[in-house]
């Protein structure tokens, strides 16, 4: 009786067109290349996918605030404001009106917003995978800079291998509370270099890190050259410390750097940018 009873509701939903929310554990949500991890797992509803909104902003470097007298939510990053409210179906942005296709809602004391609106809203790009059921939100052409992750035991820092090209790109991460920095490059060969954003001989300065200048790093402590090419290849002296590919899991999506792993070379970074570091 229970059984038919549910069915007969479920027959009514459809013939009316009401929206029923669809709860999917299995739905992912991968910024970066790094999966997000929910305690109130993503929905659809009416087509869009809604996700905790202090888990998503977050990880799109976005400040958070929630006003429970007006259930407003208010994200700011850089330059860029966004407000949503409980129920409506508008999104202001920098004071523009932008139209959503869902309201934001609150299930299990849980604020959900739309993932897409709020990525977009923030300059990323937002692919929906169908077979995979993931979202997957890439801010490495938005402007959005790359966030500091704190990075814990058994896990992994994880570098998209689309955001990788000729261009010398820097993941910062926060080990051990000790601030790190990987550098990460194409060569002209086409093959991946990757090493820590310091040297042997300098890291001890405060400036014993590299900036590109063409196809070149250079050593802001002693002006050392290094080409792109030679990056990942050797260690000793005055160069980028390589990270070779025993200590990194390199896939056809991302390349995994374990905490352990960094944890061990954490003492090159002790007095590195020490400003960033107080």
């Amino acid at each position: 009786m229970k059984r038919k009873a549910i069915c007969i509701v479920l027959f009514l939903m459809l013939c009316f067109g009401l929206a029923v929310p669809v709860f999917a554990s299995e739905i992912k949500v991968i910024v970066n290349g790094a999966e997000l991890s929910f305690d109130q797992p993503p929905i659809i509803e009416d087509g869009r996918t809604l996700v905790p909104l202090r888990i998503i902003f977050e990880a799109l470097g976005a400040e958070v605030d929630w006003e429970q007298t007006t259930q407003t939510i208010t994200a700011t990053k850089d330059d860029i404001t966004i407000t949503l409210r409980i129920g409506s179906d508008i999104l202001v942005k920098s004071g523009e009106e932008i139209k959503l296709d869902v309201p934001p809602k609150i299930i299990s004391n849980r604020t959900l917003v739309p993932a897409r609106a709020v990525a977009e809203s923030f300059g990323a790009e937002v692919v929906w995978d169908q077979t995979a059921m993931t979202v997957k939100i890439d801010t490495s052409s938005s402007g959005i800079d790359n966030q500091i992750k704190n990075l814990n035991q058994d896990e992994f820092l994880i570098i998209p291998i689309n955001v990788i090209s000729e261009t010398v790109s820097f993941f910062p991460v926060m080990v051990d509370n000790i601030l790190m920095e990987i550098l990460v490059v194409e060569a002209s060969d086409g093959t991946i270099r990757t090493s820590y954003n310091t040297c042997e001989n300098c890291h001890k300065s405060g400036k014993g890190y590299y900036e590109q200048e063409g196809d070149e790093v250079i050593c802001q402590q002693c002006k050392m050259r290094f080409k792109i090419d030679s990056i990942g290849l050797q260690s000793g002296g005055c160069q980028p410390i390589p990270i070779f590919d025993e200590d990194k899991t390199v896939t056809n999506d991302a390349i995994q750097i374990s905490y352990e792993v960094l944890s061990d070379n954490t003492h090159w970074f002790l007095n590195w940018k020490p400003l960033l570091n107080d």
